[in-house]
C-alpha cells in the first residue's frame, strides 16, 4: 500500500514510534524499535528531530513488556548513549534473560564502577556468565 507507506514516512521517527506505541501491538512496537536501532535511521534524522525520539525511547525503557524494554534500551543506546546508562543498569537486574543479554552487550559503553558491579553480579548466573565476562574485559 504505497499511500500508507508514504503517510508512515511523513510521520518521521518520533511519529512512527508514537503510532506504534499507541497501536497497542507489541510486535509492531518492537519492530519499530529495532528499526530505530539501525545506524542509518539515526544518520538520516535531522539533529533537531532527534530529542523527541530520545524522549520516547527513554520512556519505553520502562515499558511493562521485557521485549519492548530490551528493544528500547538498544535503540536509545544508539540515539543517545548517555540516556541509556540508567536503563542498561535496570536491564542488568531484570528477571528476563533476553533483556539482561541486551544490557550485557551494551554495558561496555559505560565503564564506571556502578555498571561494573551490576555486570559482575551476573557472573554467578551460568546463562549470563560469558556475556558478563566479555563486558568486563
Amino acid at each position: 500500500e504505497p499511500d500508507r507507506a508514504a503517510a508512515r514516512a511523513d510521520l518521521g521517527p518520533a511519529g512512527r514510534l508514537r503510532a506504534a506505541r499507541d497501536g497497542r501491538d507489541p510486535a509492531a512496537l518492537v519492530a519499530e524499535l529495532e528499526e530505530l536501532a539501525k545506524p542509518d535511521v539515526l544518520r538520516d534524522t535531522l539533529p533537531a528531530d532527534r530529542p523527541p525520539v530520545v524522549r520516547e525511547l527513554v520512556a519505553l525503557t520502562a515499558a511493562d513488556r521485557p521485549d519492548v524494554r530490551s528493544a528500547a534500551v538498544q535503540a536509545v543506546a544508539r540515539w543517545s548513549p548517555a540516556d541509556a546508562r540508567r536503563p542498561v543498569l535496570a536491564a542488568l537486574a531484570s528477571d528476563d534473560p533476553d533483556e539482561r543479554r541486551a544490557a550485557l552487550a551494551l554495558a561496555a559503553k559505560y565503564p564506571d564502577a556502578e555498571v561494573a558491579r551490576a555486570v559482575a553480579a551476573r557472573l554467578p548466573d551460568r546463562d549470563d556468565r560469558a556475556a558478563a565476562k566479555a563486558a568486563l574485559l
